[in-house]
This record gives structure tokens, C-alpha cells and sequence, in this order.
């Protein structure tokens, strides 16, 4: 047992150490991937129907969202 935790250890030391040397905006994209795939894991796990292609929908911009707001109240 204690073998698997020395293991263990070293693994996420090694893990850390590959972090410490990626840019800011490396650690940044790849936290926002791992986000993306658990949100994604937690709706899977909730029972909703979730594709790959979900998370990459690109959402209007400020503007288009305005504009079409506009369009509905008139």
C-alpha cells in the first residue's frame, strides 16, 4: 500500500513540476478544457444527452444578442 501511494506522489509531483513550466496562457486553455469536460460529465451524470459539439457553440455577440432582443419587443 504504501508503494502505490509513493507512486501516486511522484505521478503529481511530476504532473505539478510539466505545470510549472507551461505559460500562463497554456495553463489557462488547458484548465478551460478540463472544465468543459467535467461540466460536460456532470450533465452526462444527471441524465441529459450531451454531444461533443455541445461546448464549441459559438454565442452571439453582445450586439447580435441586443439586436435581436430589440426585433422581439418591437
Amino acid at each position: 500500500m504504501d508503494a502505490l501511494i509513493s507512486y501516486n506522489l511522484k505521478a503529481r509531483n511530476r504532473k505539478v513540476e510539466d505545470m510549472e513550466k507551461l505559460s500562463l496562457e497554456a495553463k489557462k486553455a488547458w484548465y478551460a478544457k478540463h472544465r468543459k469536460a467535467n461540466y460536460a460529465a456532470s450533465l452526462r451524470l444527471e441524465g441529459f444527452c450531451v454531444s461533443k459539439d455541445d461546448g464549441e457553440i459559438k454565442l452571439p455577440t453582445r450586439v447580435a444578442a441586443l439586436k435581436a432582443v430589440q426585433l422581439v419587443k418591437a
